[in-house]
């Protein structure tokens, strides 16, 4: 819940923040000719080091450029300072003059981001409930455009600190750029808002010091295995690059219904939304709302004797299920693509669901979640230019549905 303590202690970031970078912008100007501050006006020349917007933060070298962004990106700051949209010219103020417009800029910004919190998290009805407000009602208060106030409200989000937790996290892997976790079941990778925490990346806040990582890829809150941070963000592009080119190789480990009749196969099928339920998926048609999905599933073991008959199928569980009594498989899921619950959806549309699975599956007194775990990931590290593998062990309850099915 955005509390009154987390509000005050944004605030008092915030303003910590605008000092900084008011402090800043004066040495910059200062640097940027050897002209005195009072007498120079800036006519076409650039800065040496770049300024930055009040409001977005894009960094301009040359001060009609900035000007010219500015009346793009936040109108509303030379008009709230006494100027029209196009009656201040940059070109002609003085660096002392500019450093100041600047330093009154991103104060009134601070305040604006200050409001945009106010009006989205703290506003309340005459139930105490509080009203789910956003962009729409930010422009319409502050007399904005709708995107002038999304980009507010983004930007005050950003501002506010992620709690640290200090749940315990197994580390699997750590060097310098990156740290990989064994993600427990019941716990998803990253908070859904800034100011909420209970996920993996709150808790690495909390074990490393105030340390935020980079999210690379995420697991499903009851799927456990390898999940990989970046603790360095100029990582982020060249990791997210190798799993667009599907050159970074994931191995998940699967516990199902049933004893497949092949021993490899691959399952080629665009997922898209489920009718049944909301947050559930399903294999579509060719040309409906489904992305091309593709997976790789091989046997590794296998008991014909395994007793499903106490199961019950998931709530979008294909009617089959109902059918699959006996016998169970542990099978190796290679996704080549990277689509929503895309293994649990390929496998029940195979014909063998994972057990404990609640959405596709078979239910039972296997284990109290989806039989699904993050085996290993395989990648090429950017910064060392060598293959980096992590692999992460079963956890407890997974082996012990493995000797509960004879595997």
């Amino acid at each position: 819940m955005f509390t009154r303590e987390l509000y005050s202690a944004l605030h008092r970031m915030l303003l910590t923040s605008s000092q900084r970078a008011i402090s800043t912008t004066r040495r910059c100007l200062a640097r940027s000719s050897s002209i005195p501050l009072e007498s120079s006006p800036l006519k076409k020349e650039g800065f040496l080091i770049p300024q930055a917007c009040p409001a977005c933060g894009q960094k301009c070298f040359r001060p009609l450029v900035l000007q010219r962004h500015v009346q793009r990106c936040c109108p509303d700051l030379l008009l709230q300072q006494g100027h029209g949209s196009t009656g201040l010219d940059f070109a002609e103020m003085n660096q002392e003059t500019l450093a100041t417009w600047l330093d009154n800029a991103k104060e009134k910004e601070i305040q604006n981001q200050e409001q945009a919190l106010e009006i989205a998290f703290r506003k309340f009805d005459s139930g105490g409930n509080r009203l789910r407000q956003g962009p729409p009602e930010i422009a319409t208060t502050l007399n904005f455009s709708l995107p002038r106030a999304d980009r507010l409200l983004k930007a005050a989000m950003r501002a506010v600190p992620l709690p640290a937790d200090h749940d315990p996290i197994e580390v699997i892997f750590e060097d310098d750029d990156f740290i990989a976790l064994n993600k427990p079941y019941g716990v998803i990778t990253a908070p859904k808002h800034r100011y909420v925490g209970g996920s993996m990346v709150n808790r690495i806040i909390g074990h490393r010091g105030g340390l935020e990582p980079a999210v690379l890829h995420r697991l499903d809150m009851n799927t456990t295995g390898v999940v990989l941070f970046a603790k360095k963000r100029d990582i982020v592009p060249a990791v997210h690059l190798q799993f667009r080119e599907k050159t970074a190789k994931k191995e998940y480990i699967a516990l199902v219904a049933g004893v497949p009749q092949w021993e490899s196969c691959v399952v080629d099928a665009p997922i898209g939304h489920s009718s049944i339920e909301k947050v559930a998926r399903a294999v579509v048609a060719a040309g409906d709302d489904g992305k091309p999905a593709v997976t790789k599933f091989t046997v590794v073991a296998s008991s014909t004797t395994a007793d499903l008959s106490i199961g019950s199928p998931g709530i979008c569980a294909a009617p089959g299920v109902a059918h699959l009594t006996q016998g169970a498989a542990l099978i190796r899921c290679e996704p080549l693509t990277g689509r929503t619950h895309q293994i649990r959806v390929h496998l029940a549309h195979a014909g063998h669901p994972i057990l404990g699975d609640d959405l596709y599956g078979v239910m039972g007194p296997w284990l109290d979640r989806q039989a699904l775990h993050a085996a290993s990931l395989s990648l090429q590290h950017p910064r060392l230019n060598s293959s980096l593998t992590v692999e992460a062990p079963l956890p407890k309850d997974f082996e012990n549905a493995l000797k509960m099915v004879g595997l």
